[in-house]
This record gives C-alpha cells, sequence and structure tokens, in this order.
C-alpha cells in the first residue's frame, strides 16, 4: 500500500481540537497565526469545512475555511464580520 493510499481524510471531531490548533499555528508565524478563540469560532460556525488528514493515527493535515459574501480570501473574509453562514463563496 502507497502512503497516498493509508491517508485517512474526515472531519476534525471537536476533541481533535486542540491537535489541530497546534497543527496550524506550526504553520504560520505568530503575529498571522489565528488566536485559540478565534480558531473555535471558526469551527463552530463552520465545522463543515474543517477538515483532517491522517496516517497510521497521527495528525499530519488539516484544512479549514469559512462562508463569507467577499469576493476576496483574506483575513478579513474569515473573521467576525466577514463570516456568514449563507455567503455564496468559500474562504479558507
Amino acid at each position: 500500500m502507497s502512503e497516498l493510499s493509508a491517508i485517512e481524510l474526515r472531519p476534525i471531531r471537536e476533541e481533535e481540537l486542540d491537535a489541530a490548533y497546534r497543527l496550524e499555528r506550526l504553520c504560520y508565524p505568530p503575529e498571522a497565526a489565528a488566536t485559540t478563540e478565534a480558531f473555535r469560532y471558526r469551527y463552530r460556525r463552520f465545522g463543515a469545512y474543517f477538515w483532517s488528514a491522517w496516517i497510521g493515527g497521527k495528525l499530519v493535515g488539516i484544512a479549514n475555511g469559512v462562508r463569507t459574501n467577499s469576493p476576496t480570501c483574506g483575513d478579513e473574509a474569515k473573521g467576525v464580520q466577514g463570516a456568514d453562514d449563507d455567503g455564496i463563496h468559500f474562504a479558507c
């Protein structure tokens, strides 16, 4: 079995948020990383858009985003003001 076929892709579970947040923080410089509160807020509002990748039971990747009416994908689209449950765009 190739390593790619061993990857399990699925939605992130609430009890996995701390591990997902730690992984996200590794991907951004401190000044650009989301706060724990912002990460959990996005999960509560847009949990269906929080996905995870696992190999052998180890979290190796995450992808998450929000729905918005903003046509751009900047940080402003992900915040409280930009997020919109009925938005027609997806920002990740």
